[in-house]
């Protein structure tokens, strides 16, 4: 729930030509200008079937919805006060996908990730931001997660390090 007069006062509404992500950047604007918070308890399930209007988008439009997700992740993050080099902003966008994190990430691209992370992290504590442990805590546990479900023995490369 929110304000109708916060939408108003900062001229924020929902886009169109968004592939599907139009909650997305809304919520992106609205947490920009307000607070925002999850809760608990879920009111709402979403739902994608095969047939849905977003299943028909990725499936058609897949390559240009991921561009789409990786421009709203940068302006999101800059919008926030964030500063990343070009590379790291391409890295991020390939690593943390609109699914979680790339499905098959080697363990060097982990240990980038997690640098790229804490680089964040750093930057919100300089800014004294109000969200800084909640950001450390989403990313710890999307990394953890992450690193859990690799088999540990892959995480410092192709192969297994213990046998060459």
């Amino acid at each position: 729930m929110f304000r109708k007069e916060i939408m108003e006062r900062y001229k924020i509404s929902y886009e169109d030509h968004m592939l599907g992500m139009e909650d997305f950047k809304f919520w992106i604007r609205m947490s920009k200008v307000t607070n925002i918070t999850n809760l608990n308890e879920v009111l709402v399930q979403h739902r994608i079937t095969e047939n849905s209007e977003t299943s028909r988008i990725i499936r058609e439009q897949g390559g240009v919805r991921r561009q789409k997700f990786a421009q709203l992740q940068r302006y999101s993050l800059e919008q926030s006060g964030f500063t990343l080099k070009e590379e790291e902003y391409e890295f991020l966008s390939d690593m943390l996908r609109e699914e979680g994190i790339k499905k098959d990430a080697k363990g060097h691209e982990m240990i980038r990730l997690f640098y790229i992370f804490y680089d964040l992290v750093c930057q919100a504590r300089q800014a004294n931001m109000d969200i800084t442990m909640v950001i450390a805590e989403w990313f710890r546990n999307l990394y953890v997660e992450k690193i859990n479900a690799m088999q540990i023995l892959d995480l410092w490369g192709d192969g297994d390090v213990w046998n060459g």
